[in-house]
């Protein structure tokens, strides 16, 4: 039982049902003023099967709060156990595969109330409006396994972990474990904003915005009783508790300086009350030198401030694996191990310079190419330390890894940090040609591309920066990507394929390897059964390409691919 198929215990897309609701009122109160109300409720369901039977043996924990850890729970089998033929106490790996795979459903309720005016006022146009949101999750999970019962029946000896069809449904259920785990988080805000053309200049009117707003953001994140009691064997844990007040003024001014040449400026200052201040200016220029030449540019400075997550009382308890060259019995091979991730309440927020430029050619009505090149460089980027490098420093660092008796990775201990400056810079195209009309229809072609010149951060703090582009340093970042369409329409129908490219790229964890890019073809049939009525047929991946092997995950990276393959769908649209 030390080896197994997984893929039948993992459901990759799980199924959802989702019922949303909205109603939105306005009342006329004179010629320039508006009262305005909306009200949007959503639920959604989430049922999958989420992981296969519990592995119990070397490594097995469970959590204790008071030490705000996990205590490693022995797998021993004991002398006389029936599955112990020796004289001495047994350790073992077993799959308890007869209780069934760990099943999970999320059910998630959302509303939002916002109330607000609108209106003029002596030139001014303006919108004032206060808004309350929410959200509740209620996680169940199935399926799971008692700390307490498995280590009753290993010392009674009444659960046959060799032969489990010998097993009674009575002691099975003993050591099913069903779980609840509630959260929710609250947004309130309060928004004003105004504007108004405060002259008219030669080239144009000079317009003129601001506004303010004041926002509460609260999160209460929780976990199940039988994690926090050390019920539940091998706990995933999510504990985030916060609240945080931010308050912000903005304002834009927008100059046409001659004809054909416009300035905009804009600034936005914030206020955290559990980090401080953070001010965002940004400058951008519009010119259209020519009926075929535009070009642009945008200067700007930004933050990311620490999420609750991040900067409040926050704890993580989760799963990954790792390729260990020190592991004493399979070296660089995946082995599954458990990460504890803590917040930092003396994190700073990222702070960001922001250049952007780009050009636009259009030779004729039916041609046009633009070319945006971007670069960002964020200073102070919150992160954890990568699994890779604790591993690597292990000898420097030795307190953030441990192993069990055999010297193999149990747990890695991290926390979130201003790990280092992050440069990022690429550009985009994209490619426009339609053609005349012709008796057999209209064709029309378009591309948009994609290119990643640098994403450069330090693997750790203070380390020199490393180009993660084109690597999965950093999470996959392959150079290029791009989607490229045909559409044809003749009479009342159109049809489009598009072909979706996603570059490969070299795997850090297993030096020689490529993860092979990938390209996708997608068909759109639409019929126009009349003028409020159109009737389409849409299929995803249209030759089932499977997604490219990466051998640091189970399959593949389900952020650079879909699982489904092809996929097909009928949808129709009527406009009231």
């Amino acid at each position: 039982m030390l080896a197994y198929n997984p893929a039948p215990y993992k459901t990759l897309i799980p199924g959802i049902k989702r019922v949303h609701s909205s109603l939105r009122g306005t009342l006329r109160l004179n010629e320039q003023t508006e009262a305005y109300a909306d009200l949007l409720y959503g639920h959604s369901q989430a049922d999958q099967t989420f992981a296969a039977p519990l592995s119990v043996g070397s490594g097995l924990r469970a959590w204790n709060n008071g030490k705000q850890a996990l205590d490693t729970i022995p797998v021993l089998l004991p002398v006389g156990h029936p599955n112990n033929p020796t004289a001495k106490p047994l350790p073992f790996t077993a799959n308890l595969f007869d209780l069934g795979p760990r099943m999970k459903q999320d059910k998630v309720d959302f509303f939002r109330a916002l109330a607000g005016v609108k209106g003029s006022y002596l030139g001014w146009d303006y919108d004032v409006s206060l808004a309350h949101s929410g959200s509740k999750l209620k996680e169940t999970v199935q399926n799971f396994v008692n700390r307490y019962e498995f280590e009753k029946v290993l010392a009674d000896g009444s659960y046959n972990f060799a032969d489990q069809s010998k097993n009674s449904e009575a002691v099975r259920n003993r050591l099913r474990l069903s779980t609840l785990r509630p959260a929710e988080s609250k947004l309130s805000v309060v928004d004003f904003n105004a504007s108004k053309e405060l002259a008219e200049l030669p080239a144009g009117p000079l317009g003129f915005a601001f506004g303010a707003q004041w926002r509460r953001e609260e999160m209460d994140s929780n976990t199940s009783t039988a994690v926090l009691s050390g019920t539940e064997l091998r706990p995933a844990i999510n504990i985030i508790k916060g609240t945080r007040d931010v308050s912000a003024l903005f304002a834009e001014l927008n100059v046409p300086v001659v004809k054909d040449l416009t300035v905009n400026l804009a600034g936005r200052a914030d206020h955290y009350n559990d980090f401080g201040n953070a001010f965002s200016p940004k400058g951008s220029v519009r010119y259209q030198a020519a009926p075929w030449l535009l070009l642009r540019g945008t200067v700007s400075r930004g933050f990311r401030a620490p999420s609750l997550p991040e900067i409040t009382n926050s704890t993580s308890v989760s799963y990954g694996s790792v390729l260990d060259p020190r592991d004493p019995v399979a070296p660089n091979q995946a082995r599954g191990v458990t990460n504890i991730t803590a917040a930092n309440a003396k994190l700073n927020p990222e702070r960001s310079t922001n250049l952007n430029l780009g050009i636009v050619l259009a030779p004729s009505s039916r041609t046009s190419v633009a070319v945006d090149y971007y670069r960002i460089k964020t200073k102070g980027v919150i992160d954890t330390e990568t699994a890779e490098n604790i591993i690597a420093t292990e000898a420097q660092f030795p307190g953030k890894i441990v192993r069990d008796a055999q010297g193999r990775i149990l747990t890695l201990y991290r926390q979130y940090a201003n790990q280092g400056d992050r440069l990022v810079s690429g550009f985009d195209i994209d490619l426009r040609q339609s053609f005349a009309a012709q008796p057999w229809g209209k064709l029309s072609l378009n591309a948009q591309l994609s290119r990643v010149l640098k994403f450069e951060q330090p693997l750790a703090l203070g380390e020199a920066a490393t180009n993660g582009a084109g690597t999965n340093h950093f999470g996959s970042i392959p150079k290029w990507r791009g989607v490229t369409g045909l559409t044809w329409e003749y009479a009342a129908f159109s049809s489009t394929l598009n072909w979706n490219y996603v570059d490969g790229y070299q795997q850090v964890s297993n030096e020689g390897e490529r993860v092979k890019p990938v390209g996708t073809l997608d068909l759109t049939v639409a019929w126009k059964l009349n003028p409020a009525t159109t009737l389409s047929l849409i299929v995803q991946n249209l030759t089932d390409k499977r997604p490219s092997w990466d051998s640091s995950t189970s399959f593949f990276d389900f952020t650079q691919s879909d699982p489904r393959g092809r996929f097909a769908a009928v949808k129709l649209n009527y406009k009231f």
